[in-house]
């Protein structure tokens, strides 16, 4: 069996809204996140169908995940074959034809969301925006989702205090669930405490000022953390070593290249099991 070497980057699932009668009287979070997945939802865009495909309940590190394949398909598509007998070339009708797809691992009890690399076939953001688009067309105005990156541990932290202007920094946040870190614990416990489903929060500094309070700021260093481990996003502008730069949770991915053999059926997830066990270990057990 042939192998090469896969990229899987890694993302969160937040539910950022839900029907409370939907969820407490009908569905638990992993039934609702399975229901959508096993749904057979199509979604067109583009003259494109896209669609969950071989979608299944696998235990692995730290629970249970749903796998499948997010596909790209054209319902009915011409091609040209060659007839070598008769020298002549024929076209064809072909029903349901994949034009790209890409393996995902979602872990049911956090919402990490572990994805193959397709790129240019399907880029990071198309295979959230897709994921998305299915899964609100299952469930309507009944539940809101946003996939947030997960960035590599103080990337973004470690450049902010590397800026010597601070301009603007922009943060959107999500309750945890049910994670917690000793960075941001207090933060989130804060959102849960006053019901907040989302909070975003935009700092503008005065033109004469360099931000260093901002930059020494524990809640604003920890709300930063929290974003980088996938319950938000956030981004800071500024100047660093004398040019104006912008910088984000979506420029350094948490990611893991594996082994992958063509059989669908190996153990890439056990595989990804070294990368899952160090993105957990931010959290508090």
């Amino acid at each position: 069996m042939r192998q090469s070497i896969a990229r899987y980057y890694f993302s969160r699932l937040n539910i950022v809204y839900i029907d409370t009668n939907l969820f407490n009287r009908e569905l638990s979070k992993p039934q609702l996140l399975e229901a959508a997945l096993r749904s057979g939802t199509k979604y067109d865009f583009s003259g494109y169908q896209w669609g969950f495909f071989e979608v299944d309940l696998i235990a692995g590190p730290r629970g249970d995940y749903l796998t499948g394949i997010l596909a790209k398909y054209r319902l009915i598509d011409r091609m040209q074959v060659a007839d070598v007998y008769t020298q002549e070339i024929d076209e064809l009708e072909v029903a349901n034809e994949i034009k790209a797809s890409v393996r995902f691992f979602l872990h049911l009890r956090s919402g990490l969301l572990i994805h193959k690399s397709k790129s240019p076939d399907i880029s990071n953001q198309i295979f959230q925006n897709r994921f998305l688009d299915i899964f609100h067309k299952v469930f309507g105005r009944d539940v809101r989702a946003e996939i947030s990156a997960i960035d590599e541990r103080n990337s973004l932290l470690d450049e902010f205090r590397s800026f010597e202007k601070i301009d603007k920094i922009t943060l959107c946040l999500v309750p945890s669930n049910p994670n917690l870190s000793d960075m941001w614990g207090d933060i989130d416990q804060d959102l849960k405490a006053r019901d907040i489903a989302k909070l975003q929060e935009q700092y503008t500094i005065r033109s004469d000022r360099d931000g260093r309070a901002l930059r020494e700021d524990p809640r604003i260093l920890a709300k930063i953390a929290m974003a980088e481990d996938g319950y938000g996003t956030a981004e800071v502008k500024g100047i660093k070593n004398g040019i104006k730069v912008s910088r984000s949770t979506k420029d350094l991915p948490f990611f893991a290249e594996v082994w992958e053999a063509d059989d669908p059926s190996g153990r890439i997830l056990e595989n990804l099991g070294d990368k899952i066990a160090e993105f957990f270990s931010r959290f508090i057990e």
